[in-house]
């Protein structure tokens, strides 16, 4: 039977007749539940306002045994959360998040004011609480950290007032903390590590506060995240602190992927002005290779952090033009031998092609262009190789490395204008004939286009005009 028939069935409806089963409060629950859990697309959006009309019609019952509990609340405010993890990221998401965390906070007064009147059912608990920041972390909609912050003091105030059920534990740390992360406040990652900070103090007494690996996750992330110069020794410092406590038998604070990965982005954001931080994000690879190969830590570098690592080197180039290309390709090197002997978590893509093509054009070097020309082919060779597996439809080019070449042939004052405006023009020619036999994504843009225009224009030969006037009349045809 199909998920909709389900949550459809899940609630059974009243008639004139006597039925086998009434329909009670357990029965709501289960069918606000279903809604939070469906997978389906078309459920996404719809999903939270289902399990509030549900809400909302229990609260319109006499009867006490189908009026809404504690219950009850949590899991709307939980199916909020849920289309919150759901939904992709970007800019036409920020106005549902904004409501989400609104409907949510909204949800977390009806409870507060409804337990105050004196209505014991419905009193905010721990998951109350919790949910309550999760939601304001995921949203990350603007001061959604200090509202988070709120809820914590209120917590506190009613576990301190008698409310037992409402202890703030290790997951309200952390959906804290991962408030501050997500909020891209300049003070964010201090605010984060304090919070940790007083949470490891707390957890000498009280066990159930001991921080776990997506907390220190979290404070690493808003690390990475932070505009501080010295942001990515930070990151690294909690991380070796979470693998010192590992280490030392705590297996709550286990390292994974992601842990590593997130260092490896604070050392990428800082290598634009910290000439040091390639050769250290370097050396925390070959930190993160020898503990696996030790089996201290049961994770090993993956695609995503030697792409990471690529850019970090990418970022650098201008100022490290002798060294950063050179080891942006050999990591690439590194990447394709080692899944052409089976390493398939070493995957290269052309994400990683593409921040190799970005090392030398930043390096200005007299070899980028021949070097570009190369990577070009490289990927090409292995579209083509692997184009019938579906898998493989992330190795497929994009314009970027073709329009890199061409900036880098026009900027190119080194070598003669004439040969710099051949080499432009079949490269702007590939794109041309890419497009037109449909492969859309290479549809080369206006600004490319008057480039090589204008690096014909600046040569002395006869058929220069003829090559302008051809281009020109592309540029009509698409």
């Amino acid at each position: 039977m199909v998920l909709r028939q389900e949550k459809r069935e899940a609630l059974p409806k009243s008639s004139s007749n006597t039925l086998a089963v009434q329909p009670d409060r357990v029965m709501f629950n289960i069918a606000i539940d279903a809604w939070g859990k469906s997978t389906s697309k078309e459920d996404l959006n719809i999903a939270p306002l289902r399990a509030e009309e549900l809400l909302q019609k229990m609260e319109q019952f006499q009867s006490e045994r189908l009026k809404p509990d504690t219950v009850t609340y949590n899991t709307v405010m939980e199916v909020w959360c849920r289309s919150l993890t759901k939904r992709k990221s970007g800019g036409s998401r920020t106005k549902e998040n904004r409501i989400a965390a609104q409907r949510v906070m909204s949800i977390l007064k009806r409870m507060e004011q409804m337990y105050e009147e004196g209505e014991e059912r419905v009193k905010p608990d721990t998951r109350t609480y919790t949910t309550a920041m999760d939601v304001l972390a995921k949203s990350s909609a603007p001061g959604s950290a200090r509202q988070a912050e709120q809820i914590l003091i209120q917590m506190k105030r009613a576990h301190a007032s008698g409310n037992e059920d409402a202890r703030p534990n290790a997951f309200s740390y952390s959906a804290l903390i991962y408030a501050w992360a997500k909020s891209n406040e300049h003070c964010a990652a201090e605010r984060a590590e304090s919070i940790l900070r007083e949470t490891e103090r707390l957890s000498l007494t009280d066990n159930t506060l001991r921080p776990f690996t997506q907390t220190y996750d979290a404070v690493i992330d808003a690390w990475a995240r932070s505009p501080h110069p010295r942001a990515h020794e930070r990151a690294k410092s909690v991380f070796i602190e979470m693998l010192q406590r590992y280490r030392a038998g705590d297996e709550r604070v286990e390292p994974t992927v992601r842990s590593f990965s997130k260092v490896f982005l604070a050392f990428a954001r800082a290598s634009t002005h910290d000439k040091t931080s390639p050769y250290k994000a370097e050396e925390f690879l070959q930190l993160m290779e020898d503990l696996n190969r030790r089996g201290i830590v049961h994770v090993q570098p993956n695609s995503i952090i030697f792409t990471t690592l690529i850019d970090t080197w990418a970022k650098s180039a201008s100022h490290n033009p002798k060294q950063a290309p050179e080891r942006a390709e050999y990591l690439l090197t590194r990447m394709q031998q080692s899944y052409a002997n089976g390493e398939t978590h070493l995957k290269p893509d052309n994400v990683a092609f593409c921040s190799v093509v970005d090392a030398w054009v930043k390096s200005g070097r007299t070899d980028a262009a021949l070097r570009i020309v190369s990577l070009i082919s490289q990927m090409e060779k292995l579209y083509k190789f692997r184009r019938g597996d579906v898998d493989d439809e992330d190795l497929k080019p994009n314009k970027m490395p073709y329009n890199s070449l061409i900036q880098v042939l026009v900027n190119s004052s080194e070598v003669d204008c004439t040969v710099r405006a051949k080499h432009a023009d079949q490269v702007l020619h590939r794109m041309f004939s890419l497009y037109l036999n449909g492969d859309y994504e290479m549809k080369p843009d206006q600004h490319v286009c008057m480039s090589v225009i204008d690096l014909w224009s600046k040569t002395l030969l006869p058929e220069s005009q003829e090559k302008i006037d051809r281009i020109k009349i592309l540029m009509k045809d698409i």
